[in-house]
């Protein structure tokens, strides 16, 4: 499996300074996208203008990931965070996504799944290997969830999510 790129964003500081330490994984829903509880399900995930579905036909770590499909303008796959974080705590976030086919969409964190609070990256047809994604930031109600929105009206986005990590810095 070829790697194209890792995309690190830090929001508070840099993601390896001195003192850091994270803690146990917090991700807590068993479905395709666990790396601990990898399951064949879309357990928490959510969709607006768009379809969630476990697949075997492309998996970055185990045998399962999440394929989702955009279908049109405002389509949102998402999954929320509140359950799985404490407002004011700091998290690294770190997943793993590859493009399958159609529009350009943006991955983010959300405050209502429509809002773009945090962009984290703009995923274009070009990233059709599997590419690492990581973001630092502390949980609030403006990042309440993780989103993957399309960018241009019309356009339909389908794409591959797994392996996603969420931990706390203690």
């Amino acid at each position: 499996m070829a790697i194209t790129s890792t995309i690190t964003r830090s929001i508070t500081s840099d993601i390896a300074s001195g003192g850091d330490v994270l803690g146990a994984e917090v991700f807590s829903q068993n479905n395709a996208a666990s790396i601990p509880g990898e399951q064949n399900a879309t357990t928490g995930w959510l969709v607006n203008g768009a379809t969630v579905v476990s697949s075997a036909a492309d998996a970055y770590n185990g045998t399962y990931s999440i394929l989702g499909d955009i279908t049109g303008a405002s389509g949102i796959v998402g999954y929320d965070l509140d359950a799985d974080l404490t407002l004011t705590n700091e998290y690294l976030l770190e997943l793993w996504i590859k493009f399958s086919a159609g529009g350009d969409f943006r991955l983010m964190l959300s405050q209502d799944g429509l809002a773009e609070s945090l962009v984290i990256a703009t995923i274009t047809s070009s990233v059709n290997e599997w590419t690492r994604y990581a973001v630092r930031f502390t949980h609030g109600l403006t990042t309440r969830y993780l989103a993957m929105k399309e960018v241009n009206a019309g356009n339909a986005s389908t794409f591959y999510v797994d392996a996603v990590s969420i931990r706390e810095y203690i």
